[in-house]
Parts: structure tokens; sequence; C-alpha cells
């Protein structure tokens, strides 16, 4: 136990994406074992306990108002202090329709709070593009590509395009 509290010490000192995994992660990991299909459209990664980097457009963890800096303190109420980045991100899937309760901790505050979620397919990732400033000579253009999957191409072109169509040069 001391020793695999100092590996896992060592490793959360490199950076964010490193964690020390025990025998038991590896496995799961190197079988290939896909996540289940539902989710809660959460991002995270690794800081004292789970923290969302995001939560995607359209996701249950959006429409319950989670924000990026939260830290997840507990899912179902197991505490993610010890937990790596990738069995947090396990943990936020399960099968569609089945809930999941996370304990969340934002900004300054002392007291963790409940959100309970259920989990959902993830919608289909959508790219969307706007106009930053007049149309004209120098317009400039945005594009916002949530995630990436084997439409994102075909939708960047398309916004592309799109935005072209209506006078962006930029």
């Amino acid at each position: 136990d001391v020793m695999k509290g100092a590996l896992r010490g060592l490793t959360e000192g490199l950076d964010t994406d490193s964690a020390y995994l025990s025998q038991e992660d590896v496995d799961r990991l190197e079988t290939g074992r896909p996540l289940p299909e539902g989710g809660v459209g959460l991002t995270v990664t690794r800081r004292y306990y789970i923290q969302v980097v995001a939560a995607h457009d359209g996701s249950p963890a959006a429409e319950a108002g989670i924000l990026p800096g939260d830290f997840v303190r507990a899912i179902n109420g197991e505490p993610t202090r010890f937990m790596s980045a990738i069995e947090g991100e396990r943990k936020l899937h399960g099968e569609p329709g089945s809930s999941v309760t996370l304990s969340l901790i934002r900004g300054s505050t002392q007291e963790p709070f409940d959100i309970d979620l259920v989990y959902a397919r993830a919608p289909p990732v959508a790219v969307t593009g706007r106009i930053l400033s007049d149309p004209g000579d120098s317009s400039i253009g945005y594009l916002r590509i949530p995630g990436f999957d084997e439409d994102v191409v075909a939708q960047i072109l398309n916004n592309v395009a799109s935005l072209s169509d209506r006078g962006v040069s930029h």
C-alpha cells in the first residue's frame, strides 16, 4: 500500500495526463473493451480529484449545468481522490437510461453538492460556424469543433463553404 501510494504520488506530480495504473487498470485497458454506449458528456482530467474540462453540447452534464473547472469529488459515492482520469472516464459511462450521481465541488465552496444524471447516447458532433466581424473585405469566420468523429471533416468543409459564400475571407 505504501509503495502504491508513493508511485501514485510520483505520477501525479508529472502532469495532469500521467497516472499510476494498477495491474487491474492495465488489464482493463489492454482488453480493448469499449466503453458502454451511454455517457454523461464530460471530458475530464485529474487535479487532486477528477476535474471537468468540458461538458459536451446537448449532453446530460451540460443540461444539468456542470461547468469547466468543477471537481467531481465522488461518482456514485466512490471518492475520486485516488482515481485516475482513465478510471473516472470509465465510470462516467454506462447503459443508456441508467443513472449516476456525481458529487461536485465548485469554486471555493467547501461542501460538495450532488447531481443525478441519466446516461444517454452521445449526440453527434456538430461543427458550427459564425462570422466574428461585419461581412466585407476583412470578415473573420469562426469554426467551433467540439470533438472529432468520422463526420467532422465533411462538417468543417460545409461550414467553411457556407462562411465563404457569406463573404468571410479569413
